[in-house]
């Protein structure tokens, strides 16, 4: 659903798209000039990529709680199966959790060897971006890392993961964290494409 509306010279496009922000709304403010017909902007081009946008609408949630970086470990789990080819979510009982960006002590997460980002998030802008977990020993807080693909959708973060080899002992730790506004806006200066493939 695309609606155009005049307002004060500006014009305020509003944009749902429902399957793929998950109800959300974008809201873009350009300021001056009218609405052409490609939406571009001269400052650049924002293409959300229909590919890497999959990975927010579908993924499989991993609901455990025991993945906090307060837990401490009394039956060891570690993450041999996980497919691959798959986008993961992490969640629990208070909502949208994500991967600890600093060292996790070890015997944390119900793990031996807690895995933890280390690198920043990626903006909405950025999409799909490959970064670095550690995981944790007796030898240091990142003795073994391995490369992940992480996404920022709205509200929430997507991860395709490795699937941890037996001997590492380990597996990925996630806590909770504040989403902020469920509804989120971008507001431009200038005129901005959305491009869906």
């Amino acid at each position: 659903v695309i609606e155009a509306l005049q307002s004060t010279g500006e014009i305020e496009v509003t944009i749902m798209l429902s399957k793929v922000m998950k109800a959300r709304h974008v809201k873009i403010h350009p300021k001056t000039g009218p609405l052409n017909q490609n939406w571009c902007m001269q400052a650049g081009i924002i293409g959300l990529q229909k590919e890497s946008l999959e990975a927010c609408i579908s993924h499989v949630n991993i609901d455990d709680d025991n993945r906090k970086t307060s837990i401490i470990t009394v039956t060891p789990q570690y993450d041999t199966s996980l497919n691959e080819q798959n986008w993961y979510a992490f969640t629990g009982t208070t909502g949208r959790y994500r991967m600890p960006t600093s060292c996790v002590p070890l015997n944390r997460c119900n793990t031996e060897n807690p895995g933890w980002l280390d690198g920043d998030y990626p903006t909405m802008a950025e999409g799909v971006v490959k970064r670095k977990v550690c995981f944790a020993s007796s030898s240091g807080c990142c003795s073994n890392s391995v490369s992940v693909f992480i996404r920022r959708c709205y509200g929430y973060f997507v991860y395709k993961l490795k699937s941890l080899p037996a001997e590492l002992k380990a597996r990925y730790c996630a806590n909770g964290y504040d989403v902020g506004k469920k509804e989120e806006e971008i507001q431009l200066s200038w005129l901005i494409i959305l491009h869906i493939l």
